[in-house]
């Protein structure tokens, strides 16, 4: 039998205030955590992929990267920047850079 009175015992006012986190909250807490952790590693992943496909441009020769439309300074530049930022969005911009100024001369 319960007694609503207004009174609420002191353990009882100490277990409301009490936040358990239930099961499902810790797998959500690790799933969370798993899911970062992969996410990075993909990331790092991805640029040490961006920045070889980068070094093999330096293969190729003027002609070739001309025709791309890119300089050989335009990939030491990219290669020269950090790793987290995407080497090939950063030679994309530079080709698209290099096409407008090339355009704009004629």
């Amino acid at each position: 039998m319960t007694i609503h009175d207004g009174y609420t015992h002191p353990i009882n006012r100490h277990l409301a205030n009490t936040r358990t986190v239930p099961h499902e909250g810790i797998l959500a807490i690790a799933a969370r955590a798993w899911h970062v952790l992969t996410e990075g590693y993909r990331r790092r992943r991805q640029a040490r992929i961006n920045r070889a496909a980068a070094h093999n441009l330096l293969r190729l020769d003027g002609r070739m990267l001309n025709d791309i439309g890119l300089t050989r300074d335009d990939v030491e530049q990219v290669l020269g920047l950090p790793i987290e930022i995407n080497a090939a969005r950063e030679l994309d911009r530079l080709r698209l850079a290099n096409r407008r100024r090339s355009l704009n001369r004629q």
